[in-house]
């Protein structure tokens, strides 16, 4: 019983880091840009038109008035006058709690069904 408990617990550990790890903490958050906007966690912007352009790597740099940041076709040089907005990742503790939360329950419950069909008894 105890290998299979530990079984568990190392597939829980790992559901846990791969749910952590896939931006699940994290919310988009749009700022206008401007001379003290941190680019260096960018992941897109929006145009003055409307048009949204996602980042492959995070960051992205302004040097004449002018934005370079690696987009899917290669690089990115736009205006700054052009750009409306810059999106950037940030941790979100509301989005954190509701998947922690999500994933206790769901460990509890299947160790709920686990106990159950076992045929254990457990009283206090």
């Amino acid at each position: 019983m105890t290998q299979s408990f530990a079984r568990s617990a190392g597939r829980c550990l790992v559901l846990l880091a791969v749910a952590f790890s896939v931006d699940a903490c994290m919310a988009t958050q749009h700022v206008a840009l401007d001379r003290q906007t941190d680019l260096n966690r960018a992941s897109g912007i929006t145009t003055q038109s409307g048009r949204t352009i996602a980042f492959t790597r995070p960051g992205a740099s302004i040097v004449n008035d002018t934005l370079y940041a690696a987009v899917s076709t290669g690089q990115l040089i736009m205006p700054t006058d052009s750009v409306a907005t810059v999106s950037r990742k940030k941790f979100s503790t509301p989005r954190t709690l509701g998947l922690v939360g999500g994933v206790m329950t769901g460990v509890m419950l299947i160790a709920l069904i686990g106990v159950a069909a076992s045929g254990l008894n457990i009283s206090p």
